[in-house]
């Protein structure tokens, strides 16, 4: 099993993501799992297996915790196992849930995602 990751995020404006974005482009390199456009998708949740008993008991987890979900995506790879984008709405600001969810057997990584209405294409 992958060793626990751990992320910080920050929210920037428009002006400060352009100017990142110039000065990166000159010392790193593109994300080889990136489309041909240099971007990707954040993925929710990351299955070590293609074990149904983890995602079914990740999706009764959720379906018992919150009111409303839709999957939005799933992808089924030989080398990641599966992958699904679910998006939930949670009625408190509390990471309980995320925390609850990463230790279902066979979850690797639970990502919690704010979204505000801004997506930057």
């Amino acid at each position: 099993m992958s060793k626990p990751k751990h992320e910080l995020k920050y929210f920037i404006n428009t002006a400060d993501y352009l100017a990142i974005k110039n000065i990166i482009k000159y010392i790193a390199s593109l994300d080889i799992n990136a489309s041909s456009s240099g971007t990707y998708h954040i993925r929710s949740l990351y299955f070590d297996n293609f074990n149904d008993k983890s995602e079914n008991d990740a999706i009764k987890f959720i379906n018992n915790s919150v009111k409303k979900h839709v999957v939005k995506s799933k992808t089924v790879s030989a080398n990641s196992g599966i992958e699904l984008t679910i998006e939930i709405r949670l009625k408190e600001m509390s990471t309980q849930f995320v925390n609850e969810l990463s230790h279902i057997s066979g979850v690797n990584n639970v990502v919690l995602v704010s979204y505000n209405g801004e997506y930057m294409s």
